[in-house]
């Protein structure tokens, strides 16, 4: 019963509360990203879903265990709803916006620095691909394939005819959040505030209709999704719903109408994959998947004060530079060959993952810190020249 208290308890807000959520997100995105290279791991299996979006061996897991199927499906609705909650979280900031200052805002903060880890990451697959394989015609091909899915906006490798387009790895979540923050606004200037929730929800709706099609350009589906995560977040922070105490009878309702459920989804197969166009039930799952991102949110920011060492600071660093990260994780996760260097670590598969895993987030963190000190530099540079 303390431990109720504690998690129901109000929080006061505060700048940067949420850093370390979005710390642990990236960590947990470079882990998940990682377990591609080692497909004969449990972790790859058990989450392993087919074009329907069905997983196939949860209920094998639960045969074998069922606390561990339970576990596992626990774990398996957070990190379902681990997207849409940083949607949320941008929709939590939102404030409304002139139509035409809230785009050129958007393209400066999220579409130039997509357009950046375009290039870098064209460059690099260029020059680690002929590093690895030696044949400089070859690295092209791949990377022209790069090029186009990252211009194009594929958020999956599709296939016109005998023509490869690669997708455009972990930065389709910032091409996605431009489209939902930007209709979001136009919303918010152009519609009553009473109804937009409901164009949010149909909007979300006709996403879902679009993740059908064989070929979504531009993360557009992911992008009308993603107004009605926005909306959420925009709502909780309007009601003070993540800050407040609650009701038993709220927290009742809460328990039964999202986190059973989704446990339930999960534990049959049903998901929400946003990368990949995922909605197994369409409207119900990603709904669910946002209402319980609310709820981790909720029992995150009462218990973020209990973290403050040198690891936690961290992982804080990490959020605050989150876009950054994605960036540089597009650029490592696309550019190199990681199933290569799997391949020689193939006998002792989890130590394997473990050491690419760690080798992988180091490799992020020293490029974000130079990226950080450039940008600090550059600012710097330009405005001493303002002065001037």
């Amino acid at each position: 019963m303390k431990i109720f208290r504690k998690l129901n308890s109000p929080v006061t807000t505060s700048i940067g509360m949420f850093d370390l959520f979005k710390g642990i997100a990236m960590v947990l995105i470079v882990l998940m990203h990682n377990r591609s290279n080692f497909p004969m791991l449990m972790i790859d299996i058990i989450t392993k879903y087919s074009e329907s979006g069905t997983l196939k061996n949860i209920p094998f897991v639960f045969e074998k265990s069922i606390i561990a199927g339970i576990c596992i499906s626990v774990l398996g609705a957070v990190l379902a709803s681990l997207m849409p909650a940083m949607f949320i979280l941008s929709g939590y900031s939102v404030r409304k916006r002139p139509i035409l200052k809230n785009f050129s805002l958007e393209m400066k903060e999220l579409i130039k620095p997509y357009l950046w880890t375009t290039i870098v990451t064209v460059l690099f697959n260029i020059i680690i691909h002929f590093c690895f394989f030696r044949y400089l015609p070859g690295a092209f091909q791949e990377s022209l394939k790069v090029l186009a899915g990252m211009l194009l906006g594929f958020s999956q490798t599709v296939q016109f005819e005998n023509i490869i387009i690669f997708a455009n790895g972990p930065v389709w979540f910032i091409l996605a959040l431009f489209w939902a923050l930007g209709i979001f606004n136009i919303l918010l200037s152009v519609v009553d505030e009473a109804k937009i929730k409901y164009y949010a929800l149909g909007l979300s709706i006709i996403g879902w209709l679009l993740s059908y099609t064989d070929f979504t350009p531009f993360c557009l589906s992911q992008g009308l999704v993603g107004v009605l995560y926005v909306y959420m977040g925009y709502y909780i922070r309007k009601n003070k719903a993540l800050t407040s105490q609650h009701s038993r009878k709220n927290l009742f309702n809460y328990t039964s109408f999202v986190i059973i459920p989704n446990i339930i989804l999960v534990a049959l197969g049903m998901i929400t994959e946003m990368s990949d166009n995922v909605y197994s039930l369409g409207p119900v799952t990603y709904i669910e998947s946002g209402l319980l991102g609310i709820g981790v949110l909720y029992v995150f920011l009462r218990i973020n004060k209990l973290f403050n060492g040198k690891i936690a600071n961290a992982l804080r660093y990490l959020g605050v530079y989150s876009l950054y990260f994605m960036c540089i994780h597009t650029v490592e996760m696309i550019a190199v060959p990681w199933y290569v260097i799997a391949e020689k670590l193939i006998n002792q598969p989890v130590l394997g993952f473990v050491i690419l895993y760690i080798f992988r987030l180091i490799i992020i963190v020293i490029a974000l810190k130079i990226l950080v000190k450039f940008i600090e530099i550059y600012k710097s540079h330009m405005y001493r020249s303002g002065g001037r």
